[in-house]
C-alpha cells in the first residue's frame, strides 16, 4: 500500500460529511507538503493526495448544487474561496506550484465554484 493509498484511506470515513471540509482539507494540505503527516510523502504521493482532495471537492460541490438552500449554498462555497488550507490548490500562486495538468483541473473547479 502506497503512502497516498493509506492517507486517502484514513479519510476516506469522513465522506458522510460534504459541508465540513474535514476530509478534503488534510489531503489537500498533505497533497502540497503541509502538515504533520506530509513530510515523508513522495510527490507521487502528494499529486495522488491533490488528486483525491479535488475528487471531494467536485462531489462536494455537485452536493452543493443539489442542495436547496440557496443561503447555505453560497455560505459553503464563499468559505472555500476563503479556506487557507485550499490555498495551494486555489490561488495562483500556489496553483504555479503544480504542474501545468492539474492547474487546469483545479482552475475549472474554482470556475465552477464561482458560478451561482
Amino acid at each position: 500500500m502506497t503512502a497516498a493509498t493509506a492517507t486517502a484511506e484514513r479519510f476516506a470515513p469522513l465522506a458522510y460529511c460534504w459541508s465540513c471540509g474535514r476530509r478534503r482539507r488534510p489531503a489537500a494540505r498533505a497533497g502540497l507538503g503541509q502538515g504533520r503527516d506530509a513530510g515523508g510523502l513522495t510527490g507521487e504521493a502528494k499529486a495522488a493526495l491533490r488528486g483525491q482532495a479535488l475528487e471531494w471537492l467536485k462531489a462536494d460541490l455537485a452536493a452543493w448544487r443539489k442542495h436547496s438552500e440557496a443561503s447555505r449554498r453560497t455560505q459553503a462555497l464563499r468559505s472555500w474561496r476563503a479556506d487557507k488550507a485550499l490555498a495551494g490548490v486555489r490561488d495562483e500562486e500556489g496553483l504555479a506550484k503544480l504542474p501545468e495538468v492539474e492547474r487546469a483541473a483545479w482552475r475549472e473547479l474554482w470556475a465552477e465554484a464561482q458560478k451561482p
